[in-house]
C-alpha cells in the first residue's frame, strides 16, 4: 500500500513539474554541456554526451549510453575504440582468451596460478581486467598494483588501473597512472583520451583540448576523441568548432568489425546516437533549425523512448513557431519519464524481494 502511495505521488509531482516546464522556455534543459560520459553501453538507452576511458586493454572500446540530453555527463568510456587484444611483450602485459570459460570460472583459474606462483604478473593481470569489467575496482587495482610490481614497465597495467581510479572518481591517481603508462607507451591514442578525460574533472580544459588532439593526431579514426574534443568546444561556447568535431564524431561512429565482439554494431549506433543528439544542440544554437529537427528525428528514430530528445524536440519546433507540437512532444516527453520511473521503481521492488 506505501508503495502505491510513493508511485502516486511521484506521478503527481511529475506531472505539475511537466506543466510547468511546458509553460517556460523549453530550452532551458537542453543546452546543458555534456561531460565524457562513464558508463557502459546499454541496448539503445537515454544517452548523454560523452566517452569515458572505461574498459580494460584489449576490451572493445564502449562509449556509455545513460541520460541523454544535456545533461553534462563528460566523455567516453576510454576503454576507447581499439578492437584489438594487445598481445604481451617481455615488458608488458596482454589481454588472453576466455576459452569459453565463465568470469567465475576464469577469477578461479588465475587465482590457483597466483596460489601455485605468488610472483605470476600476468595472472594478477588476467584478474584484474576482469575485476575491473565487474566493476569490482579495488580489487582490479589490488591486483594491478601487484602486476606492476612484477613488471614495473607495463604501460597497460598502468592505463587499466587509471581507468580504475577514474572510475573511483580519484583523478589525481588516474592522472598519475596515465602519466606513467605514456612514458612506456607514448604512441597510444586511448591513454591520451583517457588523461583528457580525467584533465577535465579537475578542470584543465586546456591539458585536455591537447590530448584529445594527440589521441586524434595518433588514430585520425578515433570517433571517441572526436566527441570529447566536441564536448569542450560546447562548454567553450564556441558551437562551430563543437559542430566540426560532432560531426566527425558521427563519420567514425562505424563498426570495427571486431568477429569477437558481438555487440559491435550497438556500440557505434549508440555513439552515432549521442554525436547527432549534441549536434542537434549545436544547431538549435546556431538558429540551424531544420539541421537541428534532422538530428533530433535520427534520435528519436533509433532511440524512441528517449524522452530528453522529445524535449530537445518541443524547443525547436518552439523556436520554429510550431506551438501544437512543441506541445505535443513535451506530453510525450513527460510520460517517458513517468514510464521510465515506474519501470525503475518496479525494478528497485523486485531487486529488493529478491534478496
Amino acid at each position: 500500500m506505501n508503495r502505491k502511495l510513493l508511485i502516486t505521488a511521484i506521478v503527481a509531482v511529475i506531472v505539475v513539474y511537466g506543466m510547468y516546464h511546458l509553460l517556460s522556455s523549453p530550452n532551458q534543459n537542453n543546452n546543458q554541456v555534456p561531460k565524457p560520459i562513464t558508463k557502459t553501453i546499454a541496448p539503445v538507452a537515454p544517452i548523454t554526451g560523452g566517452y569515458h576511458a572505461g574498459f580494460p586493454e584489449g576490451s572493445k572500446v564502449n562509449s556509455g549510453a545513460t541520460q541523454a540530453a544535456g545533461s553534462a555527463s563528460h566523455t567516453s568510456d576510454p576503454s576507447n575504440n581499439q578492437t584489438t587484444s594487445v598481445v604481451a611483450t617481455d615488458k608488458d602485459y596482454g589481454k588472453e582468451p576466455n576459452h569459453g570459460l565463465s568470469d567465475k570460472d576464469l577469477i578461479s583459474m588465475y587465482t590457483s596460478q597466483i596460489v601455485q606462483n605468488p610472483k605470476d604478473g600476468n595472472a594478477y593481470y588476467q584478474r584484474a581486467l576482469i575485476y575491473q569489467k565487474l566493476n569490482h575496482f579495488n580489487a582490479a587495482i589490488a591486483d594491478y598494483t601487484k602486476a606492476i610490481a612484477i613488471t614495473p614497465e607495463s604501460a597497460n597495467a598502468y592505463y587499466n588501473r587509471g581507468l580504475c581510479f577514474e572510475k573511483r572518481l580519484e583523478h589525481d591517481d588516474a592522472i598519475r597512472d596515465f602519466n606513467s603508462a605514456l612514458v612506456y607507451k607514448n604512441d597510444d591514442p586511448r591513454i591520451y583520451n583517457a588523461r583528457g578525460l580525467s584533465l577535465v574533472e579537475k578542470g584543465n580544459f586546456s591539458g585536455a583540448e591537447a590530448d584529445y588532439k594527440k589521441a586524434i593526431q595518433l588514430d585520425p579514426n578515433y570517433q571517441q576523441a572526436y566527441f570529447n574534443l566536441g564536448t569542450l568546444y560546447e562548454r567553450d561556447k564556441k558551437p562551430m568548432e563543437a559542430l566540426e568535431q560532432y560531426t566527425k564524431a558521427i563519420q567514425f561512429a562505424v563498426p570495427n568489425k571486431d568477429p569477437n565482439d558481438p555487440t559491435d554494431e550497438l556500440q557505434a549506433l549508440q555513439h552515432r546516437i549521442e554525436a547527432h543528439y549534441r549536434r542537434a544542440i549545436m544547431h538549435l544554437n546556431l538558429n540551424q533549425l531544420d539541421l537541428a529537427l534532422k538530428d533530433v528525428n535520427y534520435v528519436i528514430e533509433q532511440d524512441p523512448k528517449n524522452s530528453k530528445a522529445f524535449r530537445l524536440r518541443a524547443a525547436i519546433y518552439t523556436k520554429a513557431g510550431n506551438p501544437g507540437a512543441a506541445a505535443s512532444d513535451e506530453v510525450t516527453a513527460q510520460n517517458l519519464g513517468i514510464e521510465g520511473m515506474l519501470n525503475n521503481s518496479r525494478s528497485d521492488h523486485s531487486n529488493g524481494s529478491s534478496k
